[in-house]
């Protein structure tokens, strides 16, 4: 992990499988994707042909050292890494914006942004 990446604090759950979600527990170093919008949504935002998406994915990663696995369904407050600035523009991500968990097109998990970027 590179410490010198832009950080985010937010507070996030991670779907289980009866939602859709993961069938296994998060943990430190996982990267995922967040599309900034609302939480509740569960599917992507696909172009006419079906396959292309048209959402901003930001991918992120998460920061810890504790090797404890992150619970299923419950709210975590974690330091999101933020992995490609700042070539990627992050700015969506400001306090108080909602976001869901992506791995690919499936939405694994939603939250909200506690801090921006510090």
């Amino acid at each position: 992990m590179n410490v010198s990446d832009p950080l985010i604090r937010a507070s996030v759950t991670f779907l289980g499988p009866g939602e859709g979600g993961r069938l296994s527990p998060v943990r430190a170093g996982y990267m995922p994707h967040l599309v900034v919008g609302d939480p509740a949504k569960r599917v992507a935002d696909l172009a006419e042909d079906g396959r292309t998406l048209t959402e901003s994915y930001l991918g992120v990663r998460v920061r810890g050292h504790d090797k404890t696995p992150l619970s299923l369904c419950q709210a975590h407050a974690l330091d999101l890494e933020l992995i490609y600035a700042p070539e990627v523009d992050y700015s969506a991500l400001q306090s108080g914006a909602s976001f869901t968990v992506r791995e690919g097109h499936i939405v694994v998990g939603y939250g909200q942004v506690l801090e921006g970027v510090k």
